[in-house]
């Protein structure tokens, strides 16, 4: 149950309700067990039973299980927790320097199994075998343009911090849209668009793909601007070094 698509594929039969639904219980880090209304956190293992339609899941989870590492994210060993070596695909020295950068590993779809957060900002990557996204993400905190005070988990709404607002279910909806989002590309073309992609370097839950490609775009327009006024440069140099020689003769 290590990721929000495993939690909410687990509630087979619930009861209707608007507030505690499979969406709002899984974003809490709570899956449904055998057992009538029972849920368990894949986080803490905190047990829940008798679930009532009227219950707020992240209430009732931060009630019963306050020291749950998710909502503790301002703590650097809290943030640790959520790296678990048995899901996570990379060294536990590298979980440990994200830490240290105020990101957390919350996955969401199954084959992204390194999906990282920033705790503050809410900073997303993942794919960390690309040089240059593991970059971007070492270097993270003093570039993190949140620097509110406010540290602890609170229920109360519009919160500075990511974490706080992503489990109260601020950003349910994107992470659905995320989950279930299908793009269909012909296999010809699927390396071209994935290098395109890339090349932007625009990977983030809440852009869709226009945004990915204008972003990708706009970096290759800039890359060739570059290299055309580097290659005018040279062409002027190279211009004035004839003329130089020429007036020699």
């Amino acid at each position: 149950m290590h990721s929000l698509e495993n939690r909410i594929n687990s509630y087979k039969a619930w009861m209707q309700s608007e507030e505690c639904t499979p969406n709002t219980l899984s974003m809490s880090g709570l899956y449904a067990e055998k057992g009538h209304l029972t849920t368990k956190c894949y986080f803490c293992s905190l047990t829940l039973k008798e679930w009532s339609s009227s219950d707020i899941p992240t209430k009732v989870h931060f009630n019963f299980s306050p020291k749950c590492c998710i909502f503790n994210l301002s703590k650097i060993q809290s943030r640790k927790k959520t790296f678990i070596k048995e899901i996570w695909p990379h060294s536990l020295d590298l979980a440990e320097k994200l830490s240290s950068q105020n990101f957390f590993l919350f996955i969401i779809k199954n084959e992204i199994p390194d999906e990282i957060f920033c705790y503050k900002c809410g900073y997303n990557t993942c794919e960390l075998k690309n040089t240059e996204n593991l970059v971007h993400a070492l270097e993270h905190k003093k570039v993190c343009p949140v620097k509110s005070k406010q540290q602890l988990f609170t229920l109360k709404p519009n919160s500075p911090l990511f974490y706080v607002n992503l489990f109260q279910g601020k950003y349910i909806s994107a992470f659905i849209s995320f989950i279930e989002s299908e793009i269909f590309i012909p296999n010809e073309h699927k390396e071209k668009y994935k290098r395109l992609l890339q090349y932007g370097q625009c990977y983030n839950i809440f852009d869709n793909v226009d945004t990915c490609l204008e972003s990708a775009l706009h970096c290759l327009v800039q890359s060739y601007e570059e290299r055309l006024d580097k290659l005018i440069e040279e062409q002027i140099k190279s211009l004035q070094n004839f003329i130089g020689v020429s007036r020699k003769k």
